[in-house]
């Protein structure tokens, strides 16, 4: 659908045709993906939070080592619901434990992609602001390459049967 509506305009996109292929989904099935992804990355943000205060105020720990600590389960978290309900696949390309590293990457580069765009917007706007501003760049970059470079499926699927969550 995305491809015949370029194609409508008079736009031959064979580089787009092999991105949507990439993805292996239908675009009902990629939105529904995206709508799952971001809700784990909420989850995971609270569950970050929570860890964070807990050790901080709770506990009395210092805030780099409840920093360090708190991001790094979310960052567990966030592997382990994705892999079991974003992308849940009965058979993947990788190991698990070659998916958690390439997850890990994934997530360095989305904290350069992050930095990158509060380091220049900030000097427009409020930090803040940039930061908020930062977050749809990062969670489709995440989405993208947990889909394209961490949990590729070898199953075969069905492009006519609706994806199920």
């Amino acid at each position: 659908m995305i491809i015949a509506g370029f194609q409508a305009m008079g736009l031959r996109l064979p580089i787009l045709r092999g991105f949507v292929n990439r993805l292996n989904v239908s675009e009902h099935g990629a939105i529904g993906k995206l709508v799952s992804y971001s809700s784990i990355g909420v989850l995971n943000t609270l569950s970050d939070f929570l860890v964070y205060f807990l050790l901080t105020s709770g506990l009395g720990c210092n805030a780099i080592t409840s920093n360090i600590f708190s991001y790094t389960m979310g960052i567990v978290l966030s592997f382990a619901m994705n892999r079991k309900f974003t992308f849940r696949s009965s058979s993947y390309v990788f190991t698990f434990p070659r998916q958690f590293s390439r997850f890990c990457t994934v997530n360095l580069i989305s904290l350069a992609i992050s930095t990158a765009v509060v380091a220049f917007l900030s000097r427009l706007i409020t930090p803040l602001l940039a930061k908020m501003l930062s977050v749809p760049f990062v969670v489709v970059w995440g989405f993208i390459a947990s889909r394209t470079f961490v949990f590729i499926s070898t199953a075969p699927r069905d492009a006519n049967k609706p994806i199920s969550f």
